[in-house]
């Protein structure tokens, strides 16, 4: 989300944000004192009477900042009438909360402003602390009790979503609590609650679409851990270990239904991967085009790591896997020597030795762009950092990986004098 509001900050300036929160702000200066919950509707409006008509609240749409072109657009929450339900002197505020209604259950829709947050989560809420009132008090003109900005709001789905705008007039010292947009039925703490239907249409992804990408994409990943197994033409015990548990790993903090279903899909794509690359089938640019497509770069970096796991299960380093990761690593556009220090740190975890057709530039990450000072350069730091890792490591398989490391360091500087 703080990317979100990266961007938000890029294309809007600051003075957007600074229009949400400002008393001065032209305008939005009642959002910004009454609605943001700043003073009490006493300090800010100076408007309290008696004996006026019901309760009733109304939506203004408007630009946050009308002399910004590409300012966003706000619903600004109004009220006019009697508070209604208040017996005594009683603190009061008003809580909005918006839902998804676009389905056959309401949603709760998430804000990007920890402002218009509940406490303790990202849902959205907003709060306007209304003061003391006394029985029989209320406004007799419209005065602003809340904000909506939509395009600050992560609905679940993205396109043209029907929004309900719920407001609610609590009894602040009640100790009613809203939780995801709900309150505990019957509460004495609740005197009264609104709810308004608009609709706004969300040019990006809902969080549930962004959830669906994920489990896409660890299904993508789960294939490409496949492709790499399978670059000598069969996959290995410990091969198929290491991707299980890698699978199980992933599904293992979600609830019990979604492991259920989230095993069905990783097993449909071990499956589905298995026999396309029996059968000379499984197409990697196919694979690694629908992850640039929905994947972030965390998730790309955890596919390459996941594939040198793979590599390495069987203890030795193979040419044909190590080809196979390096394409995947460059058609996912990742930065290679992040990529190089993956791989280092699965090479010397390596149980037995590097097979002796894996090429040297593979193995040392050796660019076949490189001038041959840039590639003596490059030996020169590899020398330096595994024979440092080397004089420091306990006898075992380990060191025995560093020195085979050294052994190609000075292999490949022999054929690049």
């Amino acid at each position: 989300m703080e990317v979100i509001l990266v961007i938000i900050i890029f294309l809007f300036g600051g003075s957007i944000l600074r229009a949400i929160f400002s008393a001065g702000a032209k305008t939005v200066s009642a959002v910004g004192r009454t609605a943001a919950g700043k003073g009490s509707f006493g300090e800010n409006m100076g408007n309290q009477i008696k004996g006026m008509g019901q309760l009733e609240v109304k939506l203004n749409k408007s630009k946050l900042d009308p002399a910004i072109p590409s300012s966003p657009e706000l619903f600004q929450i109004e009220a006019k009438g009697l508070i209604p339900n208040v017996t005594k002197k009683t603190n009061i505020g008003f809580v909005t909360s918006v839902f998804d209604s676009s389905g056959k259950e309401l949603l709760p829709v998430m804000s990007i402003l920890e402002e218009f947050q509940e406490n303790g989560s990202v849902i959205f809420q907003h709060f306007c602390d209304a003061g003391s009132v006394n029985p029989n008090e209320g406004w007799a003109s419209w005065v602003p009790i809340g904000a909506v900005i939509p395009s600050f709001l992560i609905p679940p789905n993205s396109g043209n979503r029907k929004l309900t705008i719920v407001i609610r007039l609590i009894d602040v010292d009640s100790g009613l609590t809203i939780s995801e947009g709900n309150h505990k039925k019957g509460h004495r703490g609740l005197l009264w609650s609104k709810s308004i239907d608009r609709s706004f249409n969300f040019e990006t992804k809902g969080y549930l679409e962004e959830s669906k990408d994920k489990e896409e994409a660890m299904s993508l990943v789960i294939k490409l851990g496949i492709a790499v197994a399978m670059s000598d033409g069969s996959l290995d015990d410990s091969e198929g270990a290491v991707i299980q548990a890698w699978a199980k790993k992933n599904i293992q903090p979600f609830s019990d239904d979604k492991q259920k279903r989230l095993k069905k899909l990783y097993n449909s794509s071990m499956k589905e991967a298995y026999d396309s690359a029996r059968n000379g089938n499984l197409s990697l640019s196919v694979i690694t085009a629908r992850l640039n497509e929905i994947a972030d770069k965390a998730t790309k970096y955890e596919a390459i790591e996941f594939c040198y796991e793979v590599m390495a299960s069987d203890g030795v380093a193979d040419s044909e896997e190590m080809q196979t990761i390096k394409n995947i690593a460059d058609v996912l556009d990742l930065n290679f020597n992040e990529i190089n220090k993956i791989k280092d740190r699965k090479l010397v975890g390596l149980a037995t030795k590097v097979s002796d057709d894996a090429s040297l530039e593979d193995l040392l990450g050796i660019s076949p762009s490189w001038s041959t000072e840039q590639t003596k350069k490059h030996l020169r730091v590899e020398f330096q950092k595994w024979n440092g890792r080397l004089n420091s490591m306990s006898d075992g398989p380990e060191k025995e990986s560093a020195q085979n490391m050294l052994n190609l360091v000075a292999e490949a500087r022999k054929k690049y004098v």
